[in-house]
């Protein structure tokens, strides 16, 4: 799963530096493993691994006009047909910025633990 996730982060930030160029899949690093493997087919990475009770599973990334997208999301068990969970779906993002003040009781624990809090002025 560990390896999914840095296949899918490397998918982002390819995506997000290439945003309308061809893509440029770089698979120099990529060692196949038992139960999951990847591979590049039309602009689409594909990461296939092997689930729990005998299922496997796809996840297939691309971009759709600049936008990185999920191809789609697939299970199937044993040799069945595939069963797509989800199509085309795109990430949403939200990014939240601003201060929160504390007290000396509330950050007492956290130095405890040697838990740095970053200094804010004003």
């Amino acid at each position: 799963m560990i390896k999914l996730l840095k296949t899918g982060l490397l998918f982002c930030s390819i995506a997000l530096t290439s945003c309308t160029a061809p893509i440029n899949w770089d698979m120099s690093a990529y060692e196949e493993q038992d139960g999951l493997t990847a591979s590049i087919e039309n602009d689409r990475l594909t990461v296939l691994w092997n689930g729990d009770n005998e299922h496997e599973l796809r996840l297939a990334f691309t971009l759709i006009e600049g936008t990185p997208t999920i191809d789609n999301i697939a299970i199937k068990k044993n040799d069945g047909s595939w069963n797509v969970i989800a199509n085309n779906v795109t990430p949403e993002y939200s990014i939240v910025s601003g201060i929160r003040r504390v007290t000396q009781q509330q950050t007492e624990p956290l130095w405890r633990f040697r838990f740095m809090l970053t200094p804010h002025s004003g």
